[in-house]
């Protein structure tokens, strides 16, 4: 039985024995909606910050708001070199939630494999990848097997490489690219891998960002050897 959110509330909030921090929440799979999100996001500030992975994966019941909120309640400040992982495997996300996560201290991780990626969901990631300042922790990111289409994974991979900033900022993100401690970016299982035109995409990228790896080839999960 899924949790109600007053108990999930009491969870976050409550006092830890003494030495002790809750520094693993695995909430996958536990029919969590809108409500005991919002609790999550409200106990946040007792505790939150001391979190180093929170797994929301296969809530079908979690939509892009949802995840606007609870980003937005993660961004507390953290201790130097503290990070974070964020599993949202399944998930729906929209136009809304790529900022709030974009701004989150020490997201280290956004997995969104097998997510659903509409109302705009891929070009808001897209443009909050390119924002200064944004996703600055991020070393891994995973859109495998949200099915997106062609111009969605070339959209990413110009987000990522910073030519989707023009020609001369494009110059500049060499030396300083977007979401800068990127080092893995899992694409597969998306059916525009297999359509002309994005191999190129994965050139041009990989051109601008030579210490990225990027995967595209292998299982359904997307994550097997680079293509």
């Amino acid at each position: 039985m899924p949790p109600a959110p007053a108990g999930l509330q009491a969870l976050l909030s409550g006092e830890p024995p003494a030495g002790a921090s809750l520094r693993t929440l695995d909430l996958s799979s536990n029919a969590l909606g809108s409500s005991g999100c919002g609790a999550l996001a409200a106990a946040f500030a007792t505790l939150g910050r001391q979190l180093t992975r929170l797994v929301l994966a296969f809530n079908a019941a979690l939509g892009d708001a949802d995840v606007a909120g609870l980003a937005a309640a993660m961004q507390l400040p953290r201790d130097a070199g503290a990070g974070v992982e964020l599993d949202l495997s399944g998930v729906t996300l929209g136009a809304a939630a790529p900022a709030a996560l974009g701004a989150v201290p020490g997201l280290r991780s956004l997995n969104l494999l097998g997510g659903r990626l509409q109302g705009g969901a891929a070009q808001a990631l897209a443009a909050a990848l390119q924002l200064p300042g944004s996703f600055p922790a991020l070393m891994d990111l995973n859109v495998a097997a949200c099915q997106l289409r062609l111009e969605d994974l070339q959209l990413l991979l110009g987000a990522v490489s910073g030519s989707g900033r023009g020609a001369d900022a494009a110059a500049a993100a060499v030396a300083s690219p977007p979401a800068p401690a990127l080092q893995v970016l899992v694409i597969g299982a998306n059916p525009a891998a297999d359509q002309d035109g994005f191999e190129e995409a994965v050139d041009a990228c990989r051109e601008r960002r030579p210490g990225l790896d990027i995967h595209w080839r292998g299982g359904p999960d997307g994550a097997g050897a680079q293509g």
